[in-house]
């Protein structure tokens, strides 16, 4: 499994990896890595695909994490931010022992 980042304005291609990746997973993160505001959704989350909730991009501010494997993004957040990043309350991916 990887792990595939999408910043600087590229909602082309993050927008492609959720629609190739439907089953895989999206940590939405602001460029400080701050963990208290990033989320773990699932990739056809309504809350990360459609209209940009904030502005007119998803990779401006925010950065996209995304894999297929709920272990390498809890890994990736532990690395980056020194903790798991809490899961959406909209979509509800399985949590870090829910595995």
């Amino acid at each position: 499994m990887s792990v595939d980042e999408f910043r600087n304005h590229d909602d082309q291609g993050y927008l492609r990896w959720v629609a190739r990746h439907h089953r895989g997973y999206v940590i939405n993160i602001q460029r400080t890595f701050n963990p208290r505001d990033a989320r773990l959704h699932a990739a056809y989350c309504e809350t990360i695909t459609g209209t940009p909730a904030r502005g007119d991009t998803f990779t401006g501010d925010w950065i996209k994490i995304c894999s297929e494997s709920l272990t390498e993004l809890d890994s990736w957040a532990l690395r980056h931010t020194g903790a798991v990043v809490q899961r959406c309350g909209t979509c509800h991916p399985p949590g870090a022992t829910d595995r």
